[in-house]
C-alpha cells in the first residue's frame, strides 16, 4: 500500500509541475484586459508627476502603482514592460502559493497543504485573473502572509510576529481596501480569543501596527494638499462607481459553460464542471471544520482561533461575492484559495476515514482521486494552452498606431494609454460608467478641452451616446477628421 501511495504522489507531482507551467503560460500570454492597462496608466501618470485624486480620477490607493514605478522607470512605458510586469505578477502568484502552503500546513496539516496546490491550480477563476496586473494580486499574498505570521505568532507567543502580522494585514488593506471587512473579522475574533485567554497584550501588539502604513499615507497626501481628495475617492467615489456601472455582470454568468475566454473551450467541459466540484467540496470542508470546532468548543486554542478565522473569512467573502452589485472575476481571488483549502480538508477527511475502515478501500479511493486529478488536469492544461493563444497583437497594434500618430506627449480625450489625460477620466474609465455626481465635480468636458487646448479626440459612436450635447457641439466646432480613422485633430 505505501508503494502505491508513493507512486501516485510522484505521478501527481509530475502532472502538477506541467499544470503550473501551463497556468503561468496562460496567465502571461493571454490578452491584456482593459483593466490591466488602466492600472498601468495610473503607474504612468503618477510616474510623470500627475497627482492622484486632484489631477485625475482614481478610486484606489497608490501603493500598487508605487510598487511598479521602478520597473517602468527602468524599462520604459511600452508593451515589453507590461509583459515583464505580467512575469512579476506570476512571481507573486508563486509566492502566494508558498505562503498559503506554509499557512495550511501549520494549521490544517501537511496532507491538506499538498492537496491545496493542485486544487488551486485547477481553478479556472484563479488562472484567469491570478496573473493579471491588478492590485488584487499584491493584496492577496500580503493577506495570506499576515495570516501565516499570525498563526506562527499565536503558537510561539512572539511579540515581533504579532506586530508584523498586524503591519502586513494593514499593508494588504492599503493595497486594496475591499479586504477591510475580512480584516475586521480577524480583529474581532482575535479580540475575543485574547479576552477569553487573558492575552490582551498580544492583541494590543497586533493592533498597534495597523495605523502605521495608513498614517504614512495620510501624511504624504496631507503634505501634497490632497488628503480630503484621497478620502473622498477611495471611500465615497469607489462606492458610487459600483452603483453606476452600466453593464453589470451577474455572478451566475461565470458559472455558465460556453465561455472560451474563461475555460479555453466551449461546451460542457471538465474545466467548467470543476467550478461546481470545488465549490461543493469547499462547502463540505467548511461544515467539517465547524463540526470539529463544535466538538472542541471548550478549548479555544490558537489552532481553533485560526480555523474559525479562515471559516469566517470564507463565509464573509462568499456572501460579498454573491451579493455585490457588479461582480468581476478578480473578486474571487481572495476567496479561491480558501475554496481550495477547504476542498483539501474534505478530500483528506474522506481519505483518513476510509483508511481507518479498510486498507483496500483506502487504495481504491486514492486511485479515484488520482484518476479524477489526471482528467481535470489534462482538461485544464488543454484549456490553458488555448487561452495562451488568445494574444495581444491587435491590442498592441491599435495602441502603437495611435502613438505613432499622436505627436509628442500631447493630451487626448478620451485618455490614450501612456499619454496625458485631456479630461480627468483616464484610459480604461468609460464616461458612461462614472456617477454623474463625480462628473459634475470634475466639471464640463469642453472646459477641460479648451483650457488644455487638447489636440486629439478619439471619437466612436458608443462614446458619442454618453457625451453632453454641449460637449458634442464643442468637438464638432473645434476638431476635424484626420488620416487616423479614430482620431479627430484640433483645428485651432
Amino acid at each position: 500500500m505505501p508503494k502505491i501511495s508513493h507512486i501516485l504522489i510522484l505521478l501527481s507531482t509530475g502532472v502538477t509541475v506541467f499544470l503550473v507551467f501551463s497556468a503561468i503560460k496562460s496567465g502571461v500570454l493571454y490578452q491584456y484586459d482593459v483593466d490591466e492597462l488602466a492600472h498601468t496608466q495610473f503607474v504612468y501618470l503618477i510616474a510623470k508627476g500627475f497627482m492622484p485624486y486632484t489631477s485625475f480620477h482614481m478610486i484606489f490607493t497608490p501603493l500598487f502603482y508605487w510598487f511598479q514605478i521602478p520597473l517602468y522607470n527602468t524599462l520604459g512605458f511600452n508593451f515589453h514592460t507590461i509583459y515583464i510586469m505580467r512575469l512579476v505578477m506570476s512571481g507573486l502568484f508563486i509566492v502566494r502559493i508558498v505562503f498559503s502552503f506554509l499557512f495550511i500546513k501549520n494549521i490544517f496539516g501537511k496532507k491538506v497543504a499538498l492537496f491545496f496546490v493542485p486544487l488551486l491550480l485547477l481553478d479556472p477563476f484563479t488562472v484567469f485573473s491570478g496573473f493579471q496586473i491588478r492590485p488584487d494580486n499584491l493584496m492577496v499574498p500580503l493577506f495570506v502572509l499576515g495570516l501565516l505570521f499570525l498563526s506562527y505568532a499565536l503558537k510561539k507567543r512572539s511579540n515581533t510576529l504579532f506586530f508584523l502580522s498586524g503591519l502586513i494585514f494593514s499593508l494588504s488593506s492599503l493595497v486594496l481596501i475591499k479586504i477591510v471587512p475580512e480584516i475586521a473579522v480577524i480583529i474581532i475574533l482575535f479580540a475575543v480569543y485574547s479576552y477569553k485567554n487573558k492575552k490582551q497584550r498580544d492583541f494590543l501588539l497586533f493592533l498597534s501596527a495597523f495605523p502605521i502604513p495608513w498614517i504614512f499615507l495620510f501624511i504624504y497626501f496631507a503634505l501634497q494638499g490632497g488628503l480630503f481628495d484621497l478620502f473622498r475617492n477611495i471611500f465615497f467615489y469607489a462606492f458610487l462607481n459600483n452603483q453606476t456601472i452600466l453593464n453589470v455582470t451577474p455572478v451566475t454568468f461565470y458559472y455558465h459553460p460556453n465561455n472560451y475566454y474563461l475555460f479555453g473551450t466551449m461546451g460542457l467541459s471538465l474545466n467548467w464542471a470543476y467550478i461546481y466540484v470545488i465549490h461543493t467540496l469547499a462547502a463540505l470542508g467548511v461544515c467539517l471544520i465547524l463540526w470539529e470546532i463544535k466538538r472542541n468548543i471548550r478549548i479555544f486554542s490558537a489552532d481553533v482561533l485560526i480555523r474559525i478565522i479562515t471559516v469566517a473569512v470564507c463565509i464573509v467573502l462568499t456572501v460579498w461575492v454573491f451579493t455585490v452589485r457588479g461582480v468581476f472575476l478578480q473578486y474571487f481571488l481572495p476567496l479561491s484559495w480558501l475554496l481550495a483549502l477547504f476542498s483539501g480538508v474534505s478530500l483528506v477527511y474522506f481519505l483518513e476515514f476510509i483508511e481507518k475502515k479498510t486498507s483496500k478501500g483506502y487504495v481504491f479511493l486514492l486511485l479515484i482521486y488520482f484518476v479524477a486529478f489526471i482528467l481535470f488536469a489534462f482538461s485544464s492544461i488543454k484549456g490553458n494552452q488555448a487561452r495562451a493563444g488568445i494574444g495581444n497583437e491587435k491590442i498592441i497594434k491599435g495602441h502603437e498606431d495611435a502613438w505613432n500618430f499622436i505627436q509628442g506627449n500631447e493630451a487626448t480625450f478620451p485618455n490614450e494609454l501612456f499619454r496625458p489625460p485631456g479630461y480627468p477620466l483616464t484610459y480604461g474609465t468609460f464616461i458612461g460608467d462614472v456617477n454623474p455626481y463625480i462628473l459634475r465635480n470634475w466639471g464640463k468636458v469642453e472646459d477641460h478641452l479648451e483650457k488644455k487646448k487638447v489636440k486629439y479626440v478619439f471619437k466612436d459612436d458608443y462614446l458619442w451616446m454618453y457625451l453632453d450635447a454641449n460637449t458634442k457641439k464643442y468637438i464638432d466646432k473645434h476638431y476635424l477628421p484626420s488620416s487616423h480613422s479614430e482620431i479627430l485633430v484640433r483645428k485651432d
